[in-house]
């Protein structure tokens, strides 16, 4: 609105600059990318895990929530990077190019013991 009143005033449009009148409101606020217990709780309790994806869609979400996993490092996660006997998940992470390790929680390999083999759950 201000850039538009400068516009009106500069071209004759309007008689008075009330650019002035209108505030300065920040643009650069970030989403808060977090979710509580009870929207992660409810995501989770929405995933049909009756079926093949259904259980791979349930196990992402967990390592997300749980693990704080990022989206890429779980797109390129495959069943070699997760290490059941040591009970560990070993990613070198996309985005910095860093390895890590993340505990295999109990959730996390419930949910993988119900995905078929074939389906490389991720």
């Amino acid at each position: 609105m201000k850039t538009f009143f400068r516009y009106a005033y500069k071209y004759g449009l309007i008689d008075q600059d009330i650019s002035c009148w209108v505030p300065i409101v920040s643009r650069n606020k970030p989403i808060p990318t977090v979710y509580t217990v009870e929207e992660t709780d409810k995501i989770l309790s929405s995933i049909n895990r009756s079926t093949s994806s259904g259980k791979r869609d349930y196990c992402i979400i967990l390592m997300a929530t749980k693990l704080g996993m990022r989206a890429c490092d779980l797109i390129s996660l495959t069943l070699a990077d997760i290490n059941r006997s040591g009970g560990v998940i070993r990613i070198v992470q996309q985005k910095t190019d860093v390895p890590v390790e993340f505990p295999l929680l109990d959730e996390i390999v419930n949910g993988l013991s119900s995905v078929p083999a074939p389906m490389n759950i991720l």
